[in-house]
């Protein structure tokens, strides 16, 4: 979807209930140049350990698992990558972060619109469940059904759309519930 409709809080939130309910779970931040994860989750930000296979031990955040770029970017300081590094990193997150072993479950927090990370993604991770996330205005409606349709056409499968930030109409009180 489109930059700040809530797709990062609503990563956090998914894990928070998937948690709940006894699952392992583990989050990828692949919004490599706007990471927000640990932002979300207000994680006090240290570099990471490697296990003894020199894989990199995710953060772990209230038993959440967590990968993102904040863990290697000092915060003064910009992300200037061209898209072949920030593909580099994305590789990493899929193939060298060492999660849990009994790890079930794995959220991907994507970045916005359908660019050279999500075309990463697809190669690296074929086939996944997708919830679109969007806003009730029609730029946000229009890049998520973009998304939609693209993440379809490579062989995803959209199992829901949460429009953030709305309301719901309550029959009974005749009133929109924000």
């Amino acid at each position: 979807g489109k930059g700040g409709v809530g797709k990062s809080s609503v990563t956090a939130n998914l894990a928070y209930a998937f948690k709940r309910l006894g699952k392992k779970v583990g989050i990828i931040d692949v919004d490599i140049y706007g990471a927000s994860i640990p932002f979300v989750l207000d994680m006090k930000i240290k570099p990471l350990d490697l296990d003894d296979e020199g894989k990199i031990i995710p953060a772990n955040f209230e038993g959440i698992q967590i990968i993102s770029t904040e863990f290697f970017v000092p915060r003064d300081k910009p992300l200037m990558w061209r898209a072949p590094i920030a593909s580099q990193m994305t590789k990493m997150f899929f193939e060298s972060v060492a999660f849990d072993e009994e790890t079930e479950i794995v959220l991907i927090d994507m970045p916005p619109g359908t660019g050279d990370i999500a075309i990463d993604v697809r190669e690296l991770l074929p086939k996944s469940d997708m919830i679109i996330v969007t806003t009730p205005n029609i730029p946000a409606s229009n890049i998520a059904v973009k998304a939609g349709l693209g993440s379809k056409e490579i062989g995803h499968n959209i199992i829901g759309v949460i429009e953030n930030m709305s309301f719901y109409y309550n029959a009974c009180s005749k009133e929109k519930e924000y």
